[in-house]
């Protein structure tokens, strides 16, 4: 087999982790190599690091064309399967083929404005919000055509069923099952009490328009952005359109364990100790 290592760069945990599970990979007989070296298209990525190494992992390797197993070597680590510390011996389980995947949703989206359209992807969610804006945004929501909502505040969020358990839980969003096929949408310090999450089904269509914001607008440090997974970020103009859905793939994540999710979830997120 052929495996491609992703370790977070500047973390020595994770480096020094990575090498080790590349000499067990050698010594077993499969190839590897390591972000960001070329190659044929791996048998499966093992990213070592937190949550955010695996979502660079998988912004830099897009498709779903292979599954990925993830070992925390970082903090909260929800989206990893295993601690840094029994990789190794994990290791074993995956080569032996002794796992379970799971497909995590991903958002596929377009933004559209005076710069022409801009594709975009997320595993967790995407945000319009006012960034560096002085003043609150507005913001004009339909699903499928519909009107939903029009108001004022400091955004929106639109979160996977994967993501609802980051961002979103902390604005007071619901937590979706990993395998739900919802989207959860999360306005964010909305100035009326209607603004409260939505729940839609994936395949729904979801379309924002950033309405006129101020005089501050030529300002280009001070126009409000959409951001996908805390990282790719477009500034925003007036009458800018952002267009969502459940994308085309999903992302397989390795499992060796079969772990509860409600157990993960009051372990990783309510304050608990994990033995991942």
């Amino acid at each position: 087999m052929e495996f491609l290592l992703y370790p977070n760069p500047i973390n020595n945990l994770a480096a020094a982790t990575a090498d080790l599970i590349a000499e067990r990979l050698r010594q077993r007989g499969h190839r590897c190599r390591f972000h960001p070296e070329g190659g044929a298209v791996p048998d499966m990525m093992i990213v070592v690091g937190g949550d955010g190494t695996v979502l660079r992992a998988v912004r830099d390797h897009p498709g779903g064309r292979f599954p990925v197993w993830a070992v925390n070597a970082g903090h909260v680590g929800y989206l990893t399967d295993v601690a840094a510390s029994a990789a190794t011996d994990a290791l074993d389980a995956v080569l032996d083929g002794r796992v379970n995947i799971v497909n995590r949703m991903v958002l596929e989206g377009m933004l559209g404005g005076a710069e022409g359209p801009r594709p975009f992807f997320c595993l967790n969610e995407f945000t319009v919000h006012r960034a560096a804006c002085l003043h609150s945004v507005q913001i004009s929501l339909s699903v499928d055509r519909k009107d939903i909502l029009h108001f004022t505040g400091d955004g929106v969020l639109v979160a996977t069923p994967t993501g609802s358990t980051a961002y979103n839980l902390s604005l007071g969003g619901p937590v979706l099952l990993p395998d739900s096929d919802d989207l959860v949408i999360t306005p964010i310090c909305p100035h009326s009490a209607i603004g409260v999450p939505i729940v839609v089904p994936g395949h729904s269509r979801i379309r924002m328009a950033v309405n006129p914001y101020g005089k501050d607008s030529d300002d280009a440090d001070a126009q409000p952005c959409l951001t996908a997974d805390g990282a790719l970020s477009f500034p925003l103009g007036p009458g800018d359109t952002v267009e969502a859905s459940a994308g085309s793939w999903t992302v397989p994540f390795v499992h060796t364990r079969d772990e509860s999710f409600y157990r993960r979830l009051r372990l990783r997120m309510m304050g608990g100790e994990s033995d991942a």
